[in-house]
């Protein structure tokens, strides 16, 4: 049993998944989408956070980055590598 609140991290891209995050999240997740629109995802959270009334609430944003998933012909051992910098750089401090 955790000895605190675990958060709720929501993901996706779409309306309702950004309505979910700013509804009932405790942050959302940047699933490895085009970098170029995080600012107007953001923006789009904000407002939604605001109109429903969470704003005040602490949430975090986290940005998972594409580059742990590449297409084949990428030697395995340079995946894994770039797993475990995922997991080290962003999965301790989610769970830390």
């Amino acid at each position: 049993m955790p000895t605190a609140p675990v958060p709720i991290l929501i993901g996706g891209h779409g309306e309702a998944a950004l309505r979910r995050a700013a509804r009932d999240g405790d942050g959302w997740l940047h699933g490895g989408g085009d970098q170029a629109d995080l600012p107007r995802l953001l923006a789009r959270l904000a407002r939604l956070r605001e109109e429903a009334g969470t704003a005040a609430r602490p949430f975090q944003v986290h940005v998972i980055s594409l580059d742990a998933y590449q297409p084949d012909g990428v030697p395995l051992a340079e995946k894994i590598g770039k797993l475990r910098r995922y997991a080290d750089e962003v999965i301790a401090k989610v769970n830390g």
